[in-house]
């Protein structure tokens, strides 16, 4: 197993592998802040900067403790996988320690259905003689009588 060291400067070389991906800086940033997350968990912890399953579920289960969003947590979480699975495949580790590890549960948003005065209002807002106008009266009557939802589409 690499040494904290290791680890730190094998960050770099993964980070410098995802820029070779053409990996948008968004990903790459999300990515990192999982695992420099657990590596300054671990440092809180007097723990070495090791990516084990009892350190990544001890980091996952401190951030959720703090109050983050779970979305959050599965964020950094995946962030982590996706360095061990990167450390794997190139030879650094014998095996990645994260296969099939869970992800946090995210919660299901509870979304309040629109009042009558709501609904005739989002009507209103569509009035108009333009195509789109039209368009947009004709979906919101369609989500409105049947239920219908985006997620609900194939």
């Amino acid at each position: 197993m690499p040494t904290d060291i290791e680890y730190s400067a094998l960050l770099e070389s993964w980070v410098l592998a995802l820029r070779a991906e053409r990996k948008s800086p968004a990903t790459i940033k999300s990515y990192t802040d999982g695992v420099r997350g657990l590596f300054a968990w671990c440092d809180e912890q007097g723990a070495a900067r090791e990516p084990t399953r009892a350190s990544v579920n001890g980091y996952i289960a401190a951030l959720l403790d703090s109050g983050k969003q779970p979305a959050t947590a599965r964020s950094r979480q995946l962030g982590i996988r996706r360095f061990t699975r990167w450390l794997a495949d190139e030879g650094e580790i014998e095996a990645d320690p994260l296969v099939g590890l869970k992800p946090p549960k995210l919660d299901a948003p509870i979304v309040e259905p629109l009042s009558d005065a709501e609904l005739k209002a989002l009507i209103q807002a569509c009035a108009g003689k333009e195509f789109r106008d039209i368009r947009d009266t004709a979906i919101v009557r369609l989500m409105a009588e049947t239920g219908i939802r985006a997620g609900s589409a194939p």
